[in-house]
């Protein structure tokens, strides 16, 4: 028996499997990044959001209109949680930030790690049988692997298809939600960036719904530490982390000690983020790779092996093995 042919099915099923891992890493990145995304909307840019805020203008006299508001309110604040059904356990939008940041690095990390896997196996396979003499061959090679892509730029996918029946359908995107779909594995740390960016709000600018006089966070340091909060809320932080330093204020070295934390806590997300940003670059590199060995490998379905036989191989980084 020849061993290439009894190989050859097992190393196209084996690219078809790594393509489907890759694809279940990708949902689970979409599905948790838009998981904190919404819990964080809900948190903080809400149209439910003005309920507790505005509490002093609720119904007092209408017990049912009051009872709605109250369900309301309720129902607004379950919404600031994300339930994990299969750990049993909760996490709030404000512990989103370096938690959620945490699990977008760890999911980044795997996706690029599945995507660099498929690329290795579907490269050696290209230049295995891309001058295979039998055409079957390199057509069920190249199919195999094409047809469990969502989203290379390989030829033919925006070329119009004609029906049985001779009509003619376009099968592909347009050309500018191609290049949109390019940007979807930037999503975790797209979503990293925006929880630090609603954070960092909710601490100087956005009234706390959840404080009774609904202050913004900073402008409780201030009052606990005497300072003034109308020059400017980022130079009042700056004066309490560094120009009071001496002081011995109970509530001041309190508040001094949470706007360290908040900071340190927005160091650690924004340094997530950026390593996030080079999974995510290095992920659509190895994909663009990938899209330019297939279209190099689809000459070959149309030319003889002979031709490109003294052709160059398949390259996708420089010419190279994925790193």
């Amino acid at each position: 028996m020849d061993t290439k042919s009894t190989t050859l099915p097992l190393r196209i099923e084996s690219a078809r499997e790594v393509l489907r891992r890759s694809r279940i890493t990708f949902l689970i990145s979409i599905v948790i990044s838009l998981s904190l995304f919404i819990a964080s909307f809900n948190a903080h840019w809400s149209w439910y959001r003005r309920w507790p805020i505005q509490n002093a203008t609720w119904a007092k006299g209408d017990v049912v209109v009051q009872k709605l508001q109250e369900e309301v309110y309720s129902e607004w604040a379950k919404s600031r949680f994300i339930s994990i059904s299969p750990l049993g356990i909760q996490v709030g939008s404000r512990d989103a930030v370096p938690l959620g940041a945490l699990t977008l690095l760890i999911i980044s990390a795997w996706s690029f790690g599945c995507v660099r896997r498929h690329t290795y196996v579907i490269r050696r396979l290209l230049l295995d049988t891309r001058d295979d003499e039998n055409l079957d061959v390199r057509q069920a090679v190249y199919h195999g692997i094409t047809a469990q892509r969502l989203f290379g730029e390989v030829i033919g996918v925006e070329e119009p298809t004609t029906r049985l029946d001779g009509q003619t359908d376009s099968t592909g995107f347009a050309h500018w939600i191609q290049r949109w779909v390019r940007w979807i594995p930037y999503l975790p740390m797209l979503m990293i960036a925006l929880l630090l960016t609603m954070d960092v709000g909710s601490i100087f600018w956005e009234p706390a719904p959840l404080r009774p006089d609904h202050r913004p966070l900073v402008e409780e340091f201030c009052s606990d530490a005497k300072l003034n909060c109308t020059t400017g809320k980022l130079s009042a932080a700056w004066t309490l982390l560094w120009t009071n330093r001496t002081s011995t204020d109970s509530k001041v070295i309190s508040q001094r000690g949470n706007l360290k934390w908040a900071l340190g806590a927005w160091s650690f997300v924004l340094v997530i983020a950026l390593i996030a940003a080079y999974f995510a670059y290095r992920t659509v590199a190895l994909e663009r790779g990938v899209d330019s060995d297939l279209k190099e490998y689809e000459k070959s379905l149309r030319a003889p092996p002979e031709a490109s036989k003294h052709a160059d191989h398949p390259t996708g980084e420089g010419g190279r093995m994925p790193d």
